[in-house]
This record gives structure tokens, C-alpha cells and sequence, in this order.
């Protein structure tokens, strides 16, 4: 065969060997085998590069004794003369003869027979301007490797790197298949959550499974700070990290941030203290941040920044419709409350009110009869009254008018609708949620309502203070008083056991202090948790 042809066959094998499978390793053996047979060398070896000083050996052939030493030691471990020009720019086109770091180590500390064989030819593995990986091969007593070989080598060797960038292309398309087939199943698993109470701990979870990391932090955004709301981890992990300010996460790029600052002072894991963030929220609406701690690089880099992109799109959204269907909720067991107001005024509280006016008529009626039934009578029309008001006061607590407008507002109309003259006192700011405007709006309902009932003055004072050791709410009377708090707590009727749990409820303690015509004092507080900054909400 002429040396020409003989050329082309050599390109031909190499290429139909190139696309027999997308396992790289397995390919680039039985490439580098293939071209040893064609063109008659000895031996050769592949290394795929990375930035200095990584590198893999990934396949060889027809090695020497002494470069097969101890499971081929020799060829996996420290840098060499090509891979140094390779990382320095230097090693840009075939190189005919280099004289083997390698081999000379081998043959001055005796690891074995190199079989005469000294010096190699090195090409470089390039693929559109990207370095792949070196390819040598060497014949014993060969020392010379002319022009015409050379080419035909780096023909070869851009075959190689062609094959080697279009595996990868692959390998990216089939994990990004996979990731978000993954991705599929976590989002149907986030989705599945009903309360936001129950959601950081499924995200962490979930996260975690998703990106095989050793650990990871949820925090939330409360204020100008950042609370640590859920951690998940393969092992035990231990984090002083509960609270920290906004401005660590002032620097964020973007959704994805990698090498992010290490928080080795505050989170205590084995290995690598390489951090991940990810934020949740987009531009000012930024109200999270997952941090992942643990070495990502075995995957592909785009198909995890897509992938981390996509989560953060997803969990933002659960917590978007978490608020919106925890809000709707709230707005039907509203609407529930007025229409049940609406019955009772409508039925309840207009039969009531013409038993009311029947006793009086009817007392009329026996004004010549026994004074028992007047009395009879009278009674009817007292407890007729009596249930009346009961009635119309019930209506108010299940649609309560003015807590939509605020606290105090609720307070003050509640007292004017019972009865009670209330003067109110504000010290300090604090927005609350919903629900704890709410449950400190039914006690002081309470409250109010023992006043009306039990201390024989038409007066309360309401005095509501934030400082930085929390929230105190106190509802104070100059009534009767009681002797003894046992009358207090044996008493079902004053609703002591309803406005202790709501407290209870809100992370706080109800107290109530009460001496025989010296009033009462119902005071309820909320402690400020000092590790979240703020109330425990």
C-alpha cells in the first residue's frame, strides 16, 4: 500500500473507531490501540487536561515495565515536560522528540526495563481553540519523527479532539436530561406542601437529593436581616449560623453564585468548604437564599447553573402561591365568620328580640294575674335581654369591625360596642402579622368582656409596648377585683384558659393579677427571640 493511501486508511480506521460509542474512555483505548496497529509504534499514552495541574490518564498502550510500575504510578502522578508546555501556552503543534520526564524518573530510580524506548512525539488534542489533552507515542530507539508523520498525527489527534468535545456535548444533553427529570420530581414534591411552616425543611431536603451536596442552609429575609429557617446534610452537620445581615448577600451574581465566601466560623462540615448560592426572588423582590456547601464540579458547570436557575424559579413560585393560597384561606374562614354573623343577626338574634318584646307584652297582659307569673314574666324578659346582648356581642367576635384597620382601632370600637370607655396607650412600633393581631385582639375581647360582666366599672385601660426585649400588651380595670385568682381560674365563664392558650399560641405568657377592689390586670407577653431579631413568628 502507498504510503498516501496508507495515510487515509489510517484517518479512515481512527474515524469509524471514533464513532462507535459515546463512552469516552472506552473510545479513546481503542482509538489510540488502533492507531498504534496502523501505523506501527510501540506505545502510546492519552492525557486529558484541565487547569494546571489537573489531568487524567485516560487511556494507553504497549507502556514499558517501567512506566506500568505499581499500577501504572508512574503515569498518574505529578506534572512532565509536555503537560508544562501545554499549560504554559508553549505546546501548540506537533513536538517530534521530547525527552521523557517519566521515563527518565523510571529508569534513575529503577521502577523497571523501559525497553529502549526514551524520547516521544507529543501532540496536542485541540478542538475550536479549546485545549483537550496531549497525545504521545514513542518506538523503541526512535528518535526522529519526520514531517509527514506529524501530520498524519495531528490529523489524528483533531479527529480525537472533535470526538472528545461531541461526547461531551453528549454527555451535558444526557445530564441535563437527567438532572431535570430529577428536577421534575422535586418540584412535584415542593408543590405537595400546603404550609409555608412545612415548605424550607422539604426544600432543603429536596435539594439536597437533587444536587448530591454534602450540605445546605435555607435562609429567609426578615428585615435587614437574613434568618437560617432550615438546614439539610448527608452527615450530621453542626452551624452556629442562625441570623445574619443583609450585607453578606449584598454581592450576590445573580441567581447562581459559585465559590461563594466560606462561613467555616459558623458551619462545621468534613470536607471542602466550597459554598453555592442561590438566591430566591428576582431584583428588589430578593426574599431568599439556599447555600450549598460541597464540590459541584463533577458535573457539568451550564448544566447545574440551569438546573440551580430553574429551582430557585420553582421554589420562589411555591412560596409566591403558598402566601396567595394561605391569604385565600384566611379570606374563607373570614367570609365563613361573616356569614355565620349574618345568620345569628338575621335568625338567632331577631328571635331573641321579639321574645323580648312578647314577655313585655305579656307582662301587660297578666297585670291581674298572680304575682308569680308577672314575675314569670319579668324573668323571661330579663334573660331575653341578657341573651340579646350576649348574641350581639358573639356577633361582633366572629366579624370583628376595624382590625383590618389595626389593632387599636378594633380595641377602641369593640369597647364602645360593649360599653366600656377604653383609653388606649402606645409605646414603641412593631408591624405584626395577621394572626397575632388577631389573637391579641381576642384577648383584650376578653378582657374587656370580664370587665363588663364582672368588675362593676364602664373604664379599661390598654397600654401596648415593644422594646427590644419584646411585646407587652396590658388590659388593666380599677373594678371590684378579686380575693383570690382561684375565682379567676375556676371560672369558666372570664375565659382565663382561652386567652392563656392564644398566648401560649403566639410563643408568649397571659398573667392575670387581681385583689378585691383594687381591679384587675390581664398582661400578656410576647418575648423577642434574640437570634432572629424579632418576634417568634
Amino acid at each position: 500500500m502507498e504510503a498516501h493511501d496508507q495515510d487515509l486508511y489510517t484517518l479512515k480506521v481512527i474515524a469509524e473507531t471514533l464513532n462507535k460509542s459515546n463512552d469516552l474512555k472506552a473510545v479513546l483505548q481503542h482509538v489510540l490501540e488502533k492507531l498504534l496497529e496502523v501505523t506501527g509504534l510501540q506505545t502510546g499514552w492519552l492525557f486529558l487536561t484541565g487547569e494546571r495541574p489537573e489531568y487524567a490518564f485516560v487511556a494507553n498502550h504497549g507502556l514499558p515495565p517501567a512506566l506500568s510500575w505499581e499500577n501504572k504510578r508512574p503515569m498518574c502522578e505529578g506534572p512532565c515536560f509536555c503537560l508544562n508546555r501545554l499549560w504554559d501556552g508553549r505546546l501548540t503543534q506537533p513536538v517530534n522528540i521530547i525527552n521523557c520526564k517519566r521515563l527518565e524518573d523510571a529508569k534513575r530510580l529503577n521502577w523497571g526495563d523501559t525497553e529502549g524506548i526514551t524520547h516521544h512525539a507529543t501532540i496536542p488534542i485541540l478542538a475550536s481553540g479549546e485545549v483537550l489533552g496531549i497525545l504521545n507515542v514513542a518506538a523503541p530507539e526512535k528518535q526522529h519523527f519526520n514531517k509527514k508523520e506529524l501530520h498524519l498525527l495531528q490529523s489524528v489527534a483533531l479527529q480525537i479532539g472533535t470526538a472528545i468535545k461531541r461526547t461531551r456535548l453528549y454527555e451535558v444533553q444526557e445530564e441535563r436530561a437527567t438532572y431535570f427529570t430529577q428536577l421534575d420530581e422535586v418540584t412535584h414534591q415542593i408543590n405537595r406542601v400546603t404550609s409555608s411552616n412545612d415548605l424550607p425543611n422539604v426544600v432543603t431536603r429536596q435539594t439536597c437529593e437533587l444536587t448530591d451536596v454534602e450540605a445546605c442552609w435555607l435562609f429567609l429575609k426578615k428585615g435587614e436581616q437574613y434568618v437560617l429557617v432550615s438546614k439539610g446534610s448527608k452527615e450530621l452537620a453542626t452551624s452556629h449560623l442562625q441570623v445574619v445581615s443583609a450585607d453578606l448577600f449584598k454581592d450576590l451574581a445573580g441567581k447562581v453564585t459559585w465559590d461563594f465566601t466560606p462561613l467555616s466560623e459558623w458551619i462545621d462540615l468534613p470536607g471542602t468548604q466550597s459554598f453555592t448560592a442561590v438566591q430566591l426572588g428576582a431584583g428588589e423582590e430578593i426574599f431568599g437564599v439556599i447555600l450549598l456547601q460541597g464540590n459541584l464540579k463533577h458535573s457539568h458547570k451550564t448544566v447545574l447553573q440551569d438546573i440551580l436557575s430553574a429551582l430557585s424559579s420553582h421554589v420562589s413560585l411555591a412560596v409566591e402561591n403558598l402566601r396567595l393560597y394561605e391569604k385565600q384561606k384566611e379570606v374563607e374562614v373570614l367570609e365563613e365568620r361573616n356569614r355565620l354573623a349574618r345568620d345569628l343577626h338575621d335568625a338567632v338574634n331577631q328571635t331573641l328580640f321579639s321574645l323580648s318584646l312578647t314577655a313585655k307584652g305579656a307582662f301587660a297582659l297578666a297585670s291581674n294575674e298572680s304575682e308569680a307569673i308577672k314575675e314569670a314574666m319579668t324573668d323571661i324578659q330579663k334573660l331575653s335581654k341578657h341573651a340579646l346582648k350576649e348574641m350581639k356581642a358573639l356577633i361582633w367576635q366572629l366579624r370583628p369591625v376595624g382590625l383590618e384597620e389595626g389593632l387599636t382601632t378594633a380595641i377602641k370600637r369593640y369597647g364602645q360596642q360593649i360599653g366600656i370607655q377604653v383609653g388606649i396607650q402606645v409605646s414603641g412600633f412593631m408591624d405584626l402579622p395577621k394572626k397575632y393581631e388577631e389573637n391579641l385582639f381576642r384577648i383584650t375581647q376578653e378582657a374587656l368582656n370580664n370587665i363588663r360582666k364582672h368588675s362593676g366599672v364602664k373604664e379599661a385601660e390598654v397600654l401596648l409596648t415593644t422594646d427590644e426585649s419584646g411585646l407587652e400588651l396590658r388590659i388593666e380595670d380599677q373594678g371590684v377585683g378579686f380575693e383570690s385568682i382561684r375565682e379567676v381560674e375556676m371560672d369558666p365563664t372570664l375565659g382565663l384558659l382561652s386567652m392563656v392558650e392564644r398566648a401560649k399560641r403566639l410563643g408568649g405568657t397571659c398573667d392575670v393579677v387581681s385583689r378585691e377592689k383594687h381591679g384587675t390586670t390581664v398582661t400578656v407577653f410576647l418575648p423577642l427571640d434574640k437570634e432572629k431579631g424579632g418576634l417568634n413568628l
